[in-house]
């Protein structure tokens, strides 16, 4: 992967885990103890993070650095645990709670249409 793309990837998935927290770049900017701009500069290509600043992003939102710099969005820390746990399953029990989370996304999905 060239250095552009990796670059891409870092930014579509840094904006990806802000929106997953549902808090500003500002405020997280602010709770990582840097000024309210840092990571929107870093949004902006204005900065480029250092690698110690890479590793407290990572630490902020429990990912792996790679997880950070790979092509699909990361898999956030709930996330890894949830399929942890529903590995341990009987297939039958698996089966159950996949039913029941997609019954559930079927009303959300459905409040929400207008």
């Amino acid at each position: 992967m060239d250095t552009d793309t990796r670059r891409g990837c870092f930014l579509n998935n840094l904006v990806e885990l802000i929106q997953r927290t549902g808090k500003s770049a500002e405020s997280i900017s602010l709770e990582m103890g840097r000024n309210k701009s840092y990571l929107n500069h870093i949004l902006n290509r204005r900065r480029d993070p250092s690698f110690s600043m890479l590793l407290e992003i990572c630490e902020y939102f429990q990912v792996s650095p790679s997880e950070l710099f790979h092509e699909q969005p990361p898999v956030s820390a709930d996330i890894r645990e949830a399929a942890a746990l529903l590995a341990q399953l009987a297939p039958e029990e698996r089966d159950a709670c996949l039913f029941l989370l997609r019954r559930r996304l079927g009303r959300m999905r459905a409040e929400t249409t207008f």
